[in-house]
């Protein structure tokens, strides 16, 4: 969470934040089946796990690429 909060943040500075809405919307779906699934098995947590890595990663590399194209439109 220390670094979706940020990229969250960051991703909705700059682009769309209805974008940034529905990409949370996956990653809290995503945890939360981490979550139900976290002590069961193994197996079917690692795909929720992924959703939420690449959650972080879309806002991450979304906020700093708009951060960039900004900065040099400037």
């Amino acid at each position: 969470m220390f670094i979706f909060l940020p990229a969250l943040w960051l991703f909705s500075y700059f682009i769309p934040k209805t974008i940034g809405a529905g990409i949370t919307c996956i990653f809290l779906i995503g945890r939360t089946i981490y979550t139900a699934e976290y002590a069961n098995y193994r197996s079917k947590r690692d795909p929720c796990y992924v959703i939420g890595y690449e959650n972080r990663t879309m806002l991450l590399l979304g906020g700093d690429r708009a951060t960039v194209y900004r900065f040099l439109l400037q």
